[in-house]
């Protein structure tokens, strides 16, 4: 309900304002209170001749057009303000009406009317939920809004992390209750609710966890060195660290080009690059640190390599010279002949250890082999080109005995390939290597595999270190994206980082941030999906049978459970790394 005053259009009437006390701007009021309804009537805006002619002197109340009290009456009861109020005594339904205060001075009068609607007391109720994640970038603005209903109308407080909030940062508009961010800083993450209290109860609001994004900053930045090489080697390490929200993939430049090895190693939000040097350069060059996320991208400060020689030791002909002739010649002869012993067995170590990493991955090989022959024993009625999608080209128990021997070497050339990335993909499995893998290793065709609502998925080859192929599915931004999808792809990035290896999830392979357009490539899945593969498979029965009939399946009950563990062991594999999947309806 809303208060209606009315005051007439003559300036020289008294102004009016009519008011609860107990509930200042409330208009359904709980029974059983004391309810006090205060007019304040104060001198005209304009006066003609006699100033006190525009004074009030008379306030009178009315409900429902019944004659309730009265304040003054005559002309000598003139005052600058004149305040007179009306109290109801443990209020009831039956006092719910129009409410009218009717001033007057000698000039004119003022008549204003309040419509009043006693209830019994309600304890609080939110009529609005607070979403439950929020991201936002940093120094935009925002709002969080908490709207609550109750009579008489509730009291809001305002909580982050279990502690109240000033009044100061929070305001009210037509029962929204909101808690403003004027710009959004880093400190501000964190969880909110608010509370509502009022004579009837009291009652919390849901939880919103506050996630700020910000652009990447070095907590620390590389550091210039001095490499001396002794015994024609050193050893440099160059650190920087750099903190941003979402997490920001850290390279490293030399001379403004990336670094493209393995000689980078991540610790949490430290990078190290580690260099193994063997001969002095000709220029000294300068290594920098990029960090980069959905915010956008940071350059650290350069540090500089500089190479300082050692002085050589004293020539033989010097030490001849020196008075020692005897001496060098037989103390040279030792070390040459130590020198040379010490390389040979070296090389002898490093071709025995050559000799049983090749022993150790080759029996790997077979029980790899062995362990999925064993598991896949898939054997589908009159389709056998659905057996090929469920399978990664190695299953020895539905080759017919009458296969020519040029088949049997191309399944087996799969079976090789298909371990070979199997393996490469295990040994790529930590989540503290730089996943950001160069562009121009990455061919992406045009065959599209699917899409979704902020991109689209195509197949493409991935060129190896060691110089092999690995088919992979590679997703892209669509055309019209905005910065909401690219924060999305960028934290789909990270979860699929954070989830790491597992024979029952698609596995990331690396991703391309520094240009566009960004690019999150997966090991691609020849088989296709599953959704696709269990609806394809679905048959008729036989006869018309409605009980389990949308069950019927080319796959058999083993066949089946095989493919319900599987999936149960990558959910298991999700909810051990604490991973929410979102509902689909």
């Amino acid at each position: 309900m809303l208060a209606l005053l009315i005051t007439f259009s003559v300036p020289l009437a008294p102004l009016l304002t009519i008011n609860i006390l107990e509930f200042p701007d409330e208009y359904v009021v709980p029974v059983g209170y004391n309810i006090t309804i205060v007019c304040t009537a104060e001198r005209a805006r304009q006066y003609l001749g006699d100033p006190d002619a525009s004074l009030p002197y008379s306030v009178e109340f009315y409900l429902n057009g019944r004659k309730k009290n009265q304040c003054g009456g005559q002309r000598s009861d003139r005052e600058e303000r004149k305040v007179c109020s009306y109290v109801i005594r443990n209020a009831s339904k039956s006092d719910s009406g129009e409410y009218i205060c009717w001033v007057r001075n000698s000039w004119a009068c003022t008549l204003g009317s309040i419509q009043l609607e006693f209830k019994d007391p309600l304890s609080p109720t939110f009529s609005l939920d607070l979403p439950r994640q929020v991201t936002v970038p940093s120094t935009s603005k925002f709002n969080l809004t908490c709207q609550a209903s109750g009579i008489p109308l509730p009291t809001i407080t305002w909580f982050k992390n279990g502690s109240p909030l000033l009044h100061s940062s929070i305001s009210t508009i037509k029962g929204h209750f909101l808690l403003r961010f004027e710009s959004i800083k880093r400190e501000d993450r964190g969880e909110y609710w608010c509370e509502a209290s009022n004579f009837a109860g009291w009652k919390r609001s849901s939880t919103a966890t506050l996630t700020v994004l910000w652009k990447p900053f070095f907590t620390m930045h590389p550091q210039d060195s001095t490499v001396k090489l002794q015994s024609g080697t050193a050893v440099v390490a160059l650190k920087c660290a750099a903190e941003g929200f979402p997490p920001p993939v850290i390279i490293w430049l030399r001379n403004n080009s990336t670094v493209v090895n393995d000689s980078v190693t991540s610790n949490g939000s430290v990078s190290t690059l580690n260099l193994v040097l063997h001969t002095i350069k000709e220029e000294n060059p300068n290594y920098m640190c990029v960090a980069t996320n959905a915010m956008g991208r940071t350059y650290s400060s350069k540090a500089a390599l500089t190479f300082a020689e050692i002085p050589t030791p004293k020539s033989l002909s010097t030490l001849k010279a020196s008075g020692d002739d005897g001496m060098s010649q037989l103390l040279w002869p030792s070390i040459i002949v130590g020198i040379v012993a010490v390389l040979v067995v070296v090389m002898i170590v490093i071709v025995l250890k050559q000799k049983w990493w090749m022993r150790a991955n080759s029996q790997r090989n077979l029980e790899l082999v062995k362990t999925q022959q064993e598991f896949i024993e898939l054997k589908i009625r009159n389709d056998p080109e659905f057996i090929n999608q469920l399978r990664i080209s190695q299953s020895t128990s539905t080759i017919s005995t009458d296969s020519t021997q040029e088949s049997t070497l191309s399944t087996t050339d799969g079976q090789e390939e298909a371990i070979d990335n199997e393996l490469y993909l295990q040994d790529m499995d930590t989540e503290n290597r730089n996943w950001e893998i160069p562009r121009n290793r990455l061919v992406i065709t045009e065959e599209k595999l699917g899409g979704g609502e902020f991109g689209i998925v195509t197949k493409g080859v991935y060129l190896r270190t060691d110089g092999n192929q690995l088919p992979v599915a590679v997703k892209r931004l669509k055309e019209n994206a905005d910065q909401q999808d690219r924060i999305a792809l960028i934290r789909e990035l990270s979860i699929l980082i954070h989830v790491g290896r597992h024979p029952n999830i698609v596995s990331l392979v690396g991703a391309c941030t520094f240009e566009e357009p960004l690019c999150v490539v997966v090991e691609l899945v020849s088989g296709g999906s599953l959704d696709k593969i269990l609806r394809s498979s679905h048959v008729q029965p036989e006869r018309d049978l409605p009980t389990y009939s949308n069950i019927w399946s080319r796959l058999t009950e083993r066949e089946l459970l095989k493919i319900a563990l599987d999936v149960a062991n990558g959910m298991k594999h999700l909810e051990s790394k604490k991973v929410r999947l979102k509902s689909m309806s």
